[in-house]
């Protein structure tokens, strides 16, 4: 057990081990392609400048402007020249990828108006320092129109950036003495915002030229790598996967339990068993190779047993039949009524019984399917009734119908007339006046039920009625024979049929046997009550 106990404990480890590394997999090619979108977004009027500000220079004039450019912003600008342009650098739109070289340098490409080249920009991430150069960029762009025109190029430009970009007066904006000064001094201010369920932002303040203006930029937010809502959903799709996994490894184990089940509930002599080989060395493995050869025992004894019992059951016949045909003979001398002779051919019956039923039952376990053909019960109980009065003359048998006319239902005809005689005759033997049989349709099942008037059953006796060679040790069964097979025959023919069998104490304080056979009969119909006394 200790070996089945590691075996699960380790696979479950294992499986959250998995489990967790696929979300940490997961989870950091999502942050990736997130902040590749986020820079994509926040670099986006950056990148804009830096191509409109190369595509008005040229010669050596565009060189000192990338130059001056790069400084400003610490990244590496470029001019490549390809062949053709890729479909995604067309119509103004910029490309950002991650640096296969240097993991750590994001590339933003941009087509410039000469014809094949493209602007390459390098830099490792948004910084405070492309902030401000960004604020210079925007104003020296502005910068090259006329007066009149700078407020609409002012408005054109900041359609190309992600973040809010807006000319504001100082006094509508939140300025201490301080940064009024910095402001005045022509400094650039950068300014930090932690609000609550927000990440890291900054807001950029830059002098409008010589006037009281300020360009406003922001807020511009940085990248939030671990969001409320993201380790929210990793951690409950982390659950998911750990609880489908641990479902699909309890599964596999029930599987090979129910395997084992199935070998154990398969154990009979009328069943063959498959040679098992398996290379798989786990416990549940081993325990189910290990019921496999107990069940290969088991088989061999039932089936030693099963030939015993047939050869020693024909054996006795022989003997049986010369002891009855001497005994014909020694009625020549002896008067048939004399009590030796009676004794012998008593004791000569009860042993061709018990070799009957012996034989019966041993067919019946050994018997895996009957022929089924429809029969008409009420007709078969009622020429069985005839009989039962002669053998049981002192006994007032009822047969009680509620059965529809005609109706008939899938059964073998022999193995329920043999139950029918040994419910009777086991009933017969403890009733001291009366025997019912009764017959009705209860949800789609046809029940039989055999009452008698004695002495009833033990409640603590009634599981063991129906095993073989049992007999009731109490006042029901002190006075007569039997084997303790008529019974076990019984449920053996119900087994057959499909149908259950009960017992139990009736009103009367006698015994009650019930069955239950399954019919194609649907409806619960009541017909008229029939009795035959």
């Amino acid at each position: 057990m200790n070996r089945l106990f590691w075996e699960i404990y380790s696979v479950i480890l294992l499986s959250i081990f998995v489990v967790l590394l696929l979300s940490y997999s997961a989870f950091n090619y999502l942050n990736q392609h997130r902040y590749q979108t986020h820079l994509q977004e926040v670099m986006s009027g950056t990148a804009y400048l830096l191509k409109a500000g190369v595509d008005r220079q040229e010669g050596d004039n565009q060189q000192r402007w990338l130059t001056l450019s790069a400084s400003l912003l610490n990244a590496d600008l470029s001019i490549k020249n390809l062949k053709t342009i890729p479909q995604n650098l067309k119509n103004n739109q910029s490309f950002i990828f991650k640096e296969k070289l240097k993991s750590d340098l994001f590339v933003i490409q941009q087509q410039l108006n000469f014809e094949n080249n493209i602007l390459e920009f390098r830099f490792e991430s948004f910084t405070e320092q492309i902030a401000t150069a960004t604020a210079f960029l925007l104003l020296n762009e502005i910068g090259r129109f006329d007066v009149s025109e700078r407020q609409e190029a002012f408005d054109n430009i900041t359609q190309m950036f992600s973040y809010p970009v807006y000319r504001s007066s100082r006094q509508d904006l939140s300025l201490d003495s301080r940064q009024i000064e910095r402001l005045d001094r022509g400094e650039t201010i950068i300014e930090w915002d932690k609000q609550y369920g927000r990440g890291l932002s900054i807001n950029v303040y830059a002098p409008w030229g010589s006037t009281s203006d300020v360009l406003f930029l922001g807020s511009i937010d940085f990248f939030e790598p671990y969001p409320v809502y993201i380790v929210v959903s990793f951690f409950i799709f982390a659950l998911i996967l750990i609880a489908l996994s641990v479902f699909f490894i309890i599964k596999h184990l029930t599987g090979q339990l129910y395997k084992l089940q199935d070998k154990v509930d398969a154990i009979s002599p009328n069943n063959t068993l498959e040679v098992e080989q398996t290379a798989d060395s786990s416990a549940i493995a081993v325990l189910s190779l290990k019921v496999h050869n107990m069940a290969e025992r088991i088989k061999s004894l039932l089936d030693e047993k099963a030939y015993m019992i047939r050869a020693v059951s024909h054996d006795l016949r022989t003997p049986i039949a010369k002891m009855q045909f001497r005994l014909e003979m020694l009625l020549q001398d002896l008067d048939e009524n004399h009590p030796v002779v009676l004794g012998c051919n008593k004791d000569l019956d009860q042993l061709g019984t018990l070799i009957d039923e012996l034989l019966t039952y041993e067919k019946l376990t050994l018997q895996s399917r009957v022929d089924l053909y429809p029969i008409d019960i009420i007709e078969l109980v009622t020429e069985q009734l005839q009989s039962y009065k002669l053998l049981y003359p002192k006994l007032t048998i009822t047969v009680i119908s509620k059965l529809p006319k005609k109706f008939t239902f899938e059964a073998n005809e022999p193995l329920i007339n043999r139950l029918l005689d040994n419910l009777v005759s086991n009933g017969a033997r403890y009733a001291n006046t009366n025997l019912s049989i009764s017959l009705t349709i209860k949800n789609a099942y046809l029940k039989l039920q055999i009452d008698d008037d004695g002495n009833g059953l033990d409640d603590k006796t009634i599981p063991k009625l129906f095993s073989p060679f049992y007999r009731e040790e109490s006042s029901r069964n002190s006075e007569y024979g039997g084997y303790g097979l008529g019974l076990a025959i019984v449920k053996q023919v119900a087994m057959q049929h499909n149908a259950s069998i009960t017992a139990c104490n009736n009103e009367l304080g006698g015994a009650r046997f019930t069955l239950l056979f399954p019919t194609k009969f649907k409806a619960l119909i009541e017909g008229e009550n029939h009795a035959y006394n």
